[in-house]
């Protein structure tokens, strides 16, 4: 979920992009191969500033996850998984 549709407490005008390194779980980000540069460009940000990321490109545009559900589907769960073995390896 883009961080500024969170809530509006996340989409105040006073917020940096320097404040993405306080995310500390693992952010899956997701882009379609077909999807515009300055939108692929918004992924590669957060990829860049974010500290456990994984990037996922799947065939289409912006809603490429909409249009390979099965394949997005099957990241997420990959991506959960991980990340609660991570969480469970630091227990």
């Amino acid at each position: 979920m883009a961080p500024s549709w969170s809530s509006e407490q996340a989409d105040r005008p006073d917020r940096d992009v320097a404040e993405l390194a306080d995310i500390r779980c693992p952010v899956l980000l997701v882009h379609g191969s077909a999807t515009t540069d300055w939108l692929k460009r918004v992924v590669a940000v957060l990829d860049e500033r974010l500290r456990d990321t994984r990037v996922l490109e799947l065939p289409g545009d912006h809603a490429c996850h909409l249009e390979n559900p099965d394949s997005f589907l099957a990241a997420l769960e990959r991506h959960l998984a991980q990340g609660a073995a991570a969480a469970d390896d630091r227990s």
